[in-house]
């Protein structure tokens, strides 16, 4: 069995990491949001304009599909949903 070696980091060496690491990933999430406005808007919105043999609506929303279930749910507390003052108990 292989011995694995690790590195201790500092404090400040660890929050530069993870710092590095959320601001690739809000990059990254980006790329996939300018994706989408791409595909959501291709045929000028309407995907039934594209050629059935062409499998691209299906293959469209097959990308829409799980680029959504990579988004976080949204937040009541974030302010992103609207919350009528009845539904709140």
């Amino acid at each position: 069995m292989m011995s694995k070696d690790y590195v201790e980091l500092t404090d400040q060496e660890t929050i530069d990491l993870l710092t590095r690491a959320w601001a690739k990933q809000t990059e990254m999430l980006d790329l996939l949001e300018a994706a989408w406005g791409i595909i959501a808007n291709s045929y000028g919105g309407d995907w039934d304009l594209a050629s059935p043999q062409s499998g691209w609506k299906e293959a469209a929303e097959r990308w829409r599909d799980e680029y959504h279930a990579l988004l976080p749910e949204p937040s009541i507390e974030a302010g992103l949903v609207e919350v009528d003052d009845a539904d709140r108990t």
